[in-house]
């Protein structure tokens, strides 16, 4: 677990981003990954309440900003 960095995510992050974007005949687009973080980060929350209480999650704000692929448009 000690390889989860927040630097690791980043760059995971970045390139899922570039490449649903190479993507450009979808019909139903999404708007971004905040979904699989919520996810990743209970996750790594759950591992650090069972097994290791030292561990820091390293899932931070800024990987739910960088994870935005397409601003909503509120109508």
């Amino acid at each position: 677990m000690t390889q989860f960095t927040a630097e690791l995510i980043d760059e995971v992050i970045c390139q899922k981003v570039k490449d649903y974007n190479l993507i450009k005949n979808s019909k139903h687009r999404r708007l971004s990954f905040k979904n699989e973080l919520k996810t990743l980060k209970a996750v790594l929350n759950w591992y650090r309440e069972n097994y290791d209480v030292m561990f820091v999650v390293p899932v931070l704000k800024r990987h739910f900003i960088a994870g935005v692929i397409k601003k909503r448009v509120i109508k």
